[in-house]
């Protein structure tokens, strides 16, 4: 159940070819106008990220994503954990950075909201150095315009 003020907005994308090749998420988002502003960041979704903008189709008394009108600055990296035991010690890690640390998807897996003010390429160094140990894979879902640029 969301807090009052709050709603739902269900996300539903494709990752393949098939018509099994889909995946349905629920984001939390508040109403600005006639749109909504994303809460925090989807866990799967390829394109969306925290305090995003985006238009929806209301249906049977459900918010359908359909599409994004205004990207943060925030990006969004899903991280996978190849060793359970480690995980901890990469979230303790991680908290250290200017971001927000979801752990609690699956045991093995971690997502990363990294706000618009941190510095990206430090954090990613640190994601580079933990996959060359063997440690973890990540994907960057939605990596921003300011994060981008801090690579170049």
């Amino acid at each position: 159940m969301f807090e009052p003020g709050y709603t739902e907005v269900v996300v539903f994308y494709r990752f393949g070819e098939g018509i099994e090749d889909y995946f349905i998420e629920t984001v939390e988002a508040r109403k600005e106008g006639a749109y909504f502003k994303l809460v925090n960041a989807p866990v799967f979704a390829p394109n969306l990220s925290a305090e995003d903008i985006v238009r929806c189709r209301e249906e049977n008394g459900k918010n359908y994503y359909e599409e994004l009108i205004h990207a943060s600055e925030f990006s969004t990296i899903q991280i996978l954990v190849n060793s359970i035991e480690q995980k901890k010690g990469i979230e303790l890690a991680l908290a250290a950075y200017e971001c927000d640390v979801n752990p609690y998807v699956a045991p093995n897996f971690i997502v990363l909201t990294v706000y618009p003010e941190a510095d990206y390429r430090s954090i990613q160094k640190y994601l580079m150095s933990k996959v060359r140990e063997d440690a973890i894979q990540f994907k960057e879902a939605s990596l921003r315009t300011k994060h981008k640029a801090s690579l170049m």
